[in-house]
């Protein structure tokens, strides 16, 4: 959740209680109740995982960036906490840090993302992390075959 969308939370949740209960003491009590439970629900963002994972590996960004085929300006945006990159784009990380299906969908789901078993393309997706091909290139030539939607924009 990006600040902008936190503050406008805070906002609401003053107003609220502000004019439907007494006084600010049960707005500040609703509010704090929010941020406690914001903090024990809120988790790392897919921003953070990417660059854990980039110091974890000691590696360089632009080697992840390039194996996912992510234009540099992409991966500098990511850092802002506003920003959302597309699904495409994530998936593209994902393949490029060779992870399983299981750590894609926790991947994705920091974005509100998921692979769907109703979707071609998903299935397409899961069905090379489950057999471990990360090679965005021959992942693009299954999809062509299908006549779906490639990944690896340069630019987004």
């Amino acid at each position: 959740m990006g600040n902008s969308v936190i503050n406008e939370l805070k906002r609401r949740i003053l107003n609220k209680n502000a004019t439907s209960q007494k006084g600010v003491s049960n707005a500040a009590l609703s509010l704090k109740g929010f941020e406690e439970y914001r903090s024990l629900k809120k988790e790392e963002s897919f921003s953070d995982a990417v660059d854990k994972y980039i110091r974890d590996k000691n590696i360089k960004a632009s080697d992840l960036y390039n194996k996912a085929y992510v234009d540099r300006r992409v991966y500098s945006k990511m850092a802002n906490k506003d920003y959302r990159i597309s699904k495409n784009t994530a998936i593209c990380f994902c393949l490029a840090m060779e992870l399983s299906l299981f750590e894609t969908q926790d991947m994705l789901k920091r974005l509100g993302y998921t692979l769907s078993n109703s979707e071609d393309f998903d299935i397409v997706i899961s069905y090379c992390l489950e057999n471990r091909i990360y090679d965005i290139l021959k992942i693009n030539d299954y999809l062509k075959d299908l006549k779906l939607p490639m990944l690896g924009k340069k630019i987004e």
